[in-house]
């Protein structure tokens, strides 16, 4: 008989360990994400975090609605979710013009995430409280990415 996934506190962390293929995972119980042997400077970025804590929360949203939106709606809407986050990731290991690039079109991706949520709502596949919460979500989205193409531009300049 097996017992599945076992989790242990120790400390701030986790240890998880799956009786059945007898892998760890060591997991930080403030942030509940996994702890790697290897970092990449762009996990340091709030406004990434926060672009796949917004991602993670339209596609458990997306779960729920109507087969015939699968290829439609529901696509476009994780599709532009995971583009914010992809896009900042993809233009931090290039130039300061072109990171400021990739994060104009992050800024277009969290706007279009914004008429996906309208019309999730108008077709009643989410409430008014969720279209809310994903409007106040994109709201700061934007605000981040404008505030640090601030930054780089600035940093251009010297």
């Amino acid at each position: 008989m097996s017992w599945g996934v076992l989790s242990f506190l120790v400390g701030e962390y986790y240890i998880q360990r799956d009786v059945n293929s007898k892998t760890h995972k060591l997991i930080n119980s403030k942030t509940n994400s996994m702890e790697s042997n290897y970092h990449f400077k762009f996990e340091e970025l709030q406004m990434y975090q926060k672009a796949l804590d917004f991602a993670d929360v339209v596609n458990g949203q997306i779960k729920s609605y109507p087969k015939h939106e699968k290829y439609q709606l529901a696509s476009q809407f994780i599709r532009a979710a995971d583009s914010i986050a992809l896009n900042i990731v993809e233009g931090s290991a290039s130039t300061r013009a072109n990171f400021n690039r990739y994060l104009q079109i992050a800024w277009d991706s969290a706007h279009e995430c914004v008429v996906c949520s309208t019309k999730s709502r108008r077709r009643g596949y989410i409430l008014d409280e969720v279209d809310e919460e994903n409007r106040a979500a994109v709201t700061e989205l934007p605000k981040m990415i404008t505030s640090y193409k601030k930054y780089l531009k600035k940093k251009m300049k010297t």
